[in-house]
């Protein structure tokens, strides 16, 4: 199935395309409004704030028929015949419908669709989708106000009774009313922040006044990391009580001139105005990541949160407010993909930088329908007996524009986007299924190492998806081992415990990759079934020449062996440091020296070679 980007792609000039890849990209980044890709009647994607907004995952509600956001398949089938004709005749309709949520709860949402190809394939969507339950209760309120009023006037004029003093308080009524609904159109309910309506407005007579002379003014976003885990952790609300603190300390924070809106789920922005030096956003973002890292207190529980900030100067960033608004949302994209509570002032690479990723993610979708991916295996040999061992798995791209590509590529992109859970089980299967095709071609039993990402590690389906592998390649799970590093296990120690007990008892070995980098702990060890744990290379290169190392590489094999574990020395590349880790003991070795990734067909043909000349190694 090719993915929507793909399509949009063919028959387009360079030009073209940058432009669309721009446009596309900025759709599913905004999280101020839902944005889902329907392509016949099918979700392909959607934002976060869309998960949100319709109470699911973004992985569980991708995949699903457009029906489940709907009371009946009638009902979504009305719905698609309205859009159909309207679009029909070259319109983009906004249609205003009672939609459905994963609970079955139901609300108000203005649905605005826009074709992604037009002249295209038909039945390809974007869905902008807006909560409008407030708005709808309000109009509910307004007009039973005013029929309210109108009885009571003809009443009055029937009696003839009215007060002037009545009327007073009926017209103070209404307008009280009326007031009400033009704050709800303005500002955020739950926070009581302007919204980003008002946002929008405020931002756009502050570049006029800067226009015409006088300081710097910056735009920030900021971002809580995480938010929906720990929404769905804590409780939904806990969450909002979370984003009311979060929109008090903010306000406690800046100066009384500056603007702070909630322009999204978890997100908001501030508009800092009076500003002589860029240094000083900077320092401000800074400022504010800092204390927003701080503990909350609510319900007399501590809750620690992290944010990424991105920032945008008027006028070096964007002389618009939309520019503005659009390079600082860059800019926070920019920060989150470096990891948690980064803070980033704009730059003009991010927008190509943000366009390379929206290609890369759509050649992974593409190449995921396409079997675009091949398996390379790194052969692993037994310093003892100077025998193969087994090999680990490693993923290769067939990107038809650049070759192939290897993981660091684009595996940040796949685990950002949650593509590494589809990419993931295309790895275990080719990996098992080579291993089986080793023993049909008279290697033996050897071992296939398969490396676990932290999100496929978090994932739900883990377990389940390992067992069938293992049922449908017909590899004994013996023969099967997962590599995950120690800083995956210690983000949720109760979660990693269950997960690794669960492979464990099918049988499969677990192995902690690059230890001694991070987390390295004897009640690690003793917590988690381990079965192997590997050495860094950075030890290892380092090892032969610097005596701290040797020192900490001997320590570490010390206690494994000393524990019942096997010991792989990863990246030996000289002869020097083959010695070095077979004199402290390690039991396996890998690297460039020993044999480089090779498909599955080579690593048979290097088998084969290797069993020839024994001694080689």
């Amino acid at each position: 199935m090719r993915d929507i980007a793909d399509d949009v792609l063919i028959d387009l000039q360079p030009s073209e395309i940058e432009r669309r890849l721009q446009e596309y990209q900025a759709l599913l980044a905004n999280d101020s409004v839902g944005i889902l890709v329907v392509r016949n009647g099918e979700l392909k994607q959607c934002n976060s704030s869309a998960a949100r907004l319709f109470g699911w995952h973004s992985s569980e509600l991708v995949g699903r028929p457009a029906s489940v956001l709907f009371t009946s398949d009638d009902e979504f089938q009305s719905f698609a015949c309205r859009i159909s004709e309207a679009l029909s005749a070259d319109g983009s309709p906004a249609i205003e419908w009672r939609t459905v949520r994963q609970d079955g709860s139901r609300f108000w949402a203005r649905l605005l669709v826009k074709s992604i190809t037009p002249g295209g394939p038909a039945g390809e969507t974007v869905w902008m989708v807006e909560d409008i339950s407030a708005r709808k209760e309000m109009e509910a309120a307004l007009s039973k106000a005013r029929e309210d009023l109108e009885q009571r006037v003809r009443a009055a004029h029937d009696e003839l009774a009215w007060s002037n003093e009545r009327l007073v308080a009926e017209l103070y009524e209404r307008s009280e009313v009326e007031e009400r609904a033009r704050r709800i159109s303005l500002y955020d309910e739950l926070t009581e922040l302007p919204n980003r309506r008002l946002l929008e407005s405020r931002l756009d007579e502050a570049v006029r006044n800067h226009q015409l002379g006088g300081d710097r003014l910056a735009v920030l976003v900021i971002d809580i990391d995480e938010f929906t885990k720990l929404n769905d952790a804590l409780g939904h609300r806990v969450g909002d009580a979370l984003l009311c603190a979060t929109a008090d300390r903010l306000v406690e924070t800046v100066r009384t001139s500056d603007l702070v809106a909630r322009t999204g789920g978890d997100q908001f922005s501030i508009v800092l105005g009076r500003l002589r030096h860029v240094e000083d956003a900077v320092n401000v973002a800074t400022k504010l990541a800092e204390l927003l890292s701080a503990p909350f207190e609510i319900d007399a529980e501590q809750v620690n949160v992290t944010v990424s900030v991105g920032a945008a100067l008027f006028p070096s960033d964007g002389a618009s407010p939309e520019l503005l608004l659009r390079n600082a949302d860059a800019a926070l994209s920019f920060a989150k993909s470096r990891g948690r509570g980064n803070v980033q002032l704009f730059e003009p690479r991010m927008n190509s930088d943000m366009v390379r990723r929206l290609q890369i993610e759509a050649g992974l979708r593409q190449a995921l329908d396409n079997h675009g991916f091949e398996i390379h295996f790194q052969p692993r040999i037994d310093l003892q007996t100077r025998k193969l061992v087994g090999a680990e798995a490693f993923v290769r791209w067939i990107d038809p524009v650049h070759g192939l590509q290897e993981p660091a590529a684009f595996i940040a992109v796949a685990e950002d986007t949650g593509l590494i859970l589809p990419i993931g089980e295309v790895v275990l299967r080719q990996a098992c299924t080579a291993a089986m095709q080793w023993t049909e071609a008279g290697l033996g039993e050897l071992i296939v190492s398969v490396n676990l990402s932290p999100r496929e590690f978090r994932g739900r389906s883990l377990l389940p998806m390992v067992s069938q592998v293992l049922i449908d390649s017909r590899l004994d799970a013996e023969r099967l081992q997962v590599e995950i590093t120690e800083a995956s296990l210690m983000r949720d120690g109760e979660k990693a415990e269950q997960v690794l007990s669960g492979l464990h008892a099918m049988g499969v070995k677990i192995a902690l990759d690059n230890f001694g980098t991070g987390y390295s702990s004897l009640s690690n060890l003793r917590r988690f079934p381990v079965d192997v744990i590997k050495i860094d290379g950075q030890f290892v290169r380092a090892g032969p020449n610097d005596p701290a190392d040797c020192k900490i590489v001997a320590a570490l094999t010390s206690l494994a062996r000393g524990l019942g574990l096997r010991v792989v020395a990863e990246g030996v590349e000289t002869q020097a440091q083959l010695s070095f880790v077979r004199d402290c003991g390690c039991n396996e070795a890998q690297g460039f020296l020993l044999g480089r990734p090779l498909t599955s067909a080579g690593f048979v043909e290097f088998a084969n070679s290797l069993r020839k000349t024994p001694k080689a190694t």
